[in-house]
């Protein structure tokens, strides 16, 4: 049987980075990571990017884009962004 090696990947430690609700990552193959949520308390989006480090994520800042609720997210390796989410009163895309 031939041996494989076997490399642990820890993303560090859950530890706040952030206030909001309804989270939607994207990761591309590069270690870039892009990541939406809508406020604590409205229907405002925000999107935050951020780079592999290691153990842990070196996030940029909180940018707000949008408004509307159930943000999703898609990034390809080319750092194309999709979002697809709901309209402010939640009824629409």
């Amino acid at each position: 049987m031939a041996k494989t090696n076997v490399n642990p990947v820890f993303h560090g430690l859950g530890m706040k980075y952030d206030a909001g609700t309804i989270p939607s990552v994207a990761l591309n193959r590069f270690g870039i990571v892009l990541e939406v949520h809508k406020n604590e308390a409205g229907r405002k989006l925000y999107h935050r990017v951020g780079i592999m480090n290691r153990a842990t994520i070196d996030w940029g800042p909180s940018r707000f884009y949008d408004n509307g609720n159930q943000p999703r997210v898609a990034l390809n390796n080319n750092e194309l962004a999709v979002d697809v989410h709901k309209n402010q009163h939640g009824h629409t895309l």
